[in-house]
């Protein structure tokens, strides 16, 4: 091998036009340096797929579109390595030929429709030796279908279909982050002199209404994903027949009403198509009160109103093909009277003997033509001539809920009522207690009397004279006569003091040792 080697060189030499050869068998020792073997012992190509691709199953073992390839050689003591790529079949580089580097990315058809690819690495060594070698690169299409569709058998004038019946494959989604997803309409039409074609109506994802004009024919729904890697993702496409009927009516109708200052009235109006507007015509009386027209909704306030006054409403929708549907009437109503709505009534105040408690009318407006009277009531039953807004409790309520009442009687409509909420029960005053005390000489047939100071203004008082702390029979007056019996004991009394609206309170005086004799 090193001669085959050294005569190489030697051949080298002559053809670069040196006249006279080193003499090589002269110096072996550096024969055998200079030609020692260059080799690229490996070359290897790292793929790495889209991780899109991966997520969906796909491994590294193919280089598909949009892979990025990393390609090694390994030449020991080489100063220089130059890479190529080369789709299979095409002229091997030349001396000529640019480094293309290390790194390729597919990202173009031109690399994955041509597989596979052959890599090449050319070693230089810094004598100016040359090697060179290559391994073959596997790549491949994605290939997919872009959707299937969950559409229906058919659609009818009126409704409309939306986008959301396209079910992207797997790929397809994976494309669409880098790419672009193109969504296409197409509805048949007359307009190519009197033939039939479909003319794209709308672009983008969304829904599409069925406009009047196109029945009897379909529409058309065409998908398709365009991939900057290369994917080859195959467009999808579905038509959808449409019906050969009208659209279906909207269904109106007009509750009861009553009449009323400044009244609006509502008509209910129910499977309203897609794609149209709705206009409305109000009748009043028999006459056309406000033509057909698509402002103010469903609502209509006519400028005066009475008891037996009749309205009703018709409604059509309009296409923007151009399309108007037949009016559809609603039932016929007449107006009644409104009942009075009473406001609701509440009571403020505190719940205690003394106090006042005002009734308050809440929100509502109440015409000066409406009578308006008040009562109150004490547990349910009315206070005589308690008829005021304001109330002041009396000893009578003590324990008790009051409430108010508030009447309504409309010159023309019958009566109504609002009752508040009872208050909690009426809470006593608190009394100012005084001081009990006996008078009089402690003796037997001497009397002795029961005093009480500084107590609440008006207090009655009841009394109750003891003897030991018993109650002593008879003896509830304010004075008591000392008996026999009473000699050597002790006596008090106790009092009992009360007065309306108060609580009760009962206070013992001190009691006093009667003597014996």
């Amino acid at each position: 091998m090193r001669k085959t080697l050294a005569t190489l060189a030697i051949s080298g030499l002559l053809v670069a036009g040196l006249s006279t050869p080193p003499v090589l068998a002269r110096a072996a020792a550096p024969v055998e340096q200079v030609d020692s073997v260059r080799e690229i012992n490996t070359l290897t190509a790292d793929i790495r797929n889209d991780p899109r691709l991966l997520a969906l199953g796909y491994d590294n073992t193919i280089a598909y579109g949009g892979a990025t390839v990393t390609a090694h050689a390994a030449a020991p003591g080489a100063e220089k390595i130059e890479y190529f790529w080369v789709p299979t079949g095409h002229d091997a580089p030349t001396a000529d030929t640019a480094d293309m580097g290390a790194i390729m990315i597919l990202d173009s058809e031109l690399w994955i429709d041509r597989a596979p690819v052959t890599v090449w690495a050319r070693a230089t060594w810094p004598s100016g030796e040359t090697r060179t070698t290559t391994t073959q690169l596997e790549t491949s299409f994605v290939s997919s279908q872009t959707a299937t569709f969950n559409a229906p058998a058919s659609v009818r004038p009126g409704t409309a279909i939306s986008s959301d019946i396209i079910q992207l494959s797997p790929i397809a989604k994976a494309a669409a982050e880098q790419g672009h997803l193109s969504i296409i309409w197409r509805a048949q039409s007359k307009e190519n002199q009197g033939k039939l074609w479909h003319k794209v109506t709308k672009y983008g994802p969304g829904t599409l209404e069925i406009q009047p004009s196109w029945r009897g024919t379909d529409v058309r729904l065409q998908v398709s994903v365009a991939s900057p890697l290369g994917w080859n993702i195959e467009g999808s496409s579905i038509r959808i027949p449409i019906e050969d009927v009208d659209p279906a009516p909207v269904k109106v109708s007009l509750p009861a009403f009553a009449m009323g200052p400044n009244r609006l009235f509502d008509a209910k109006v129910t499977n309203i198509p897609a794609g149209a507007i709705q206009e409305s015509q109000w009748i009043h009386n028999g006459k056309i009160a406000r033509d057909f027209t698509d402002e103010f909704g469903f609502q209509f306030g006519p400028r005066a109103n009475l008891p037996g006054d009749t309205l009703q409403v018709k409604v059509r929708s309009v296409y923007s093909d151009g399309t108007v549907t037949a009016p559809v009437a609603s039932n016929k109503v007449v107006l009644s009277t409104p009942a009075f709505k009473a406001p609701r009534t509440t009571v403020t105040g505190t719940a205690k003997v003394g106090q006042k408690l005002k009734a308050v009318r809440g929100i509502g407006y109440v015409p000066p033509t409406v009578k308006v009277t008040r009562k109150w009531l004490r547990n349910g039953k009315a206070i005589p001539g308690a008829t005021g807004t304001i109330y002041k409790l009396t000893p009578a309520d003590a324990g008790k809920r009051i409430s108010a009442t508030t009447n309504y009687k409309p010159f023309d409509r019958a009566a109504v009522s609002s009752t508040s909420k009872a208050t909690g029960k009426v809470k006593l005053l608190t009394m100012r207690i005084g001081v009990v005390e006996i008078a009089g000489t402690a003796k037997p047939g001497k009397t002795l009397s029961a005093s009480t100071v500084q107590w609440q203004k008006g207090a009655a008082f009841k009394y109750q004279w003891l003897r030991a702390g018993k109650p002593i029979k008879g003896a509830t007056k304010a004075k008591y006569t000392l008996t026999k019996a009473d000699a050597s004991k002790r006596i008090a009394v106790k009092v009992t003091a009360m007065l309306p609206g108060y609580k009760t309170i009962v206070k013992t005086s001190s009691s006093t040792l009667v003597a014996r004799r």
